[in-house]
């Protein structure tokens, strides 16, 4: 992931998870289903989920 903001303000993340983390099916489905090794816009996750 990749955000910029208004004065500079510059941000990356990488997030692997792998199919056994209790995360990977609420994360997929916020992000929409991607194709495996394809890309999605991600809208804001729920506070708490990371």
């Amino acid at each position: 992931m990749h955000a910029e903001a208004p004065g500079g303000v510059v941000g990356s993340a990488l997030f692997i998870l792998k199919p056994d983390d209790p995360r990977y099916d609420s994360v997929l489905e916020h992000l929409g289903n991607p194709p495996p090794g394809g890309y999605a816009p991600v809208k804001p996750f729920p506070w708490g989920m990371f």
